[in-house]
């Protein structure tokens, strides 16, 4: 199976490398829905139209005593589900 690779990992500090989360671009601007969840099962970001160039988050995310960790779930018109985690570092 060809299956894109998903990044789990951002960094989003505002130094201009890694700081939102980006998608494969067969997902990237198409009708695609994209969802994340936080660890409490919020849903903090969803879209049909993921943008990578105005990826998400879109606004500061506090940090704690810890690094976040949320998941997300991207559906592909007509295509099955992609599942996973997405861990933000500072």
């Amino acid at each position: 199976y060809d299956v894109p690779k998903v990044s789990n990992i951002i960094s989003p500090n505002n130094d201009g490398t890694n700081d939102t989360w980006i998608i494969p671009e067969i997902y990237n601007n198409t009708n695609t829905q994209v969802t994340i969840i936080d660890s409490l099962g919020k849903i903090v970001f969803e879209t049909n139209n993921y943008d990578n160039s105005n990826g998400w988050p879109q606004s500061n995310i506090e940090f704690k005593n810890f690094n976040p960790v949320f998941y997300y779930i991207i559906t592909p018109t007509g295509g099955s589900a992609k599942k996973g985690s997405i861990t933000l570092l500072k």
